[in-house]
């Protein structure tokens, strides 16, 4: 059996492992770094949303990738491998709840479609931290641009919270709320592996990450004369906001997260 996984492992190598990984801001100093192993053929790299990076994996399109946490039960859950991680220590700043009224008047919440993780933590949030009672309904892609009623909030994620958040009377931040509420870090994202992968690679893997984080200057230059960053401190966000090291407190958070919506007594369906 060893003989067989030493085989496949070393095929994987020479045709390049499949990486997918989010295409958002908060990811691109990670894909900066990915870039040399692309050119060096220990990988292919493919970009999407945090669903779509989890959906790719569990089709086996991908073999690793950075996946929303709240997907890690129905993949491998032994299967994260990387001291790397998208995470936050407090304010991260793009996942909002954005609304026109205040939480206690608010009926409904849409809910972001790009991320699993962002949806269970808002309806963990309302449930067990704000105490109010809402619908949680699925929304369609380009929602945010739309007209809402004053009594329905909106879960955004990713970089279109940029170009939103200043259009609403109330806003959010899920990480703050859930460290406010905990005490802990929250992980939105963790590095999964679908096949076996040596510790040679492991290293390998994390020395390119490693190696993205050195760019923050190069990326917010980059960013922000990107359409959409206009007058966003895009440094900042990098440097202050997102956390990128998966240390103890940052286990210790997810492991809390993960036992919160893998209760029965917490689920909370989608309506």
């Amino acid at each position: 059996m060893q003989h067989l996984v030493f085989h496949y492992f070393c095929s994987m190598l020479k045709k390049g492992i499949s990486v997918i990984a989010v295409e958002y801001l908060n990811t691109a100093l990670f894909v900066r770094g990915l870039r040399d192993l692309k050119q060096q053929g220990l990988i292919t790299l493919s970009l999407n949303n945090p669903a779509f990076c989890a959906e790719n994996l569990r089709n086996g399109i991908a073999q690793v990738g950075l996946v929303p946490v709240a997907a890690i039960p129905e993949l491998k859950p032994d299967s994260v491998f990387s001291k790397y991680c998208i995470g936050a220590k407090g304010p991260v700043h793009t996942v909002r709840l954005l609304s026109n009224k205040p939480l206690k008047e608010l009926k409904t919440i849409l809910l972001d479609s790009h991320s699993r993780t962002s949806a269970r933590l808002v309806e963990l949030l309302a449930k067990k931290y704000w105490g109010i009672e809402v619908s949680f309904k699925h929304a369609e892609a380009g929602f945010e641009k739309g007209e809402h009623s004053d009594d329905t909030g909106i879960l955004v994620i990713g970089d279109k919270v940029f170009a939103i958040e200043n259009k609403f009377s109330f806003s959010l931040d899920l990480a703050d709320e859930w460290t406010k509420w905990t005490g802990m870090p929250f992980v939105f994202a963790v590095w999964v592996s679908m096949i076996p992968i040596d510790d040679i690679w492991i290293e390998h893997f994390n020395q390119a990450l490693s190696m993205g984080l050195r760019y923050k200057d190069e990326i917010a230059r980059e960013f922000s004369l990107r359409p959409g960053f206009e007058g966003v401190d895009v440094r900042k966000y990098l440097t202050t906001h997102i956390s990128y090291s998966f240390e103890e407190d940052k286990k210790k958070g997810m492991k809390m997260f993960l036992d919160f919506i893998t209760d029965k007594e917490y689920d909370i369906p989608y309506k």
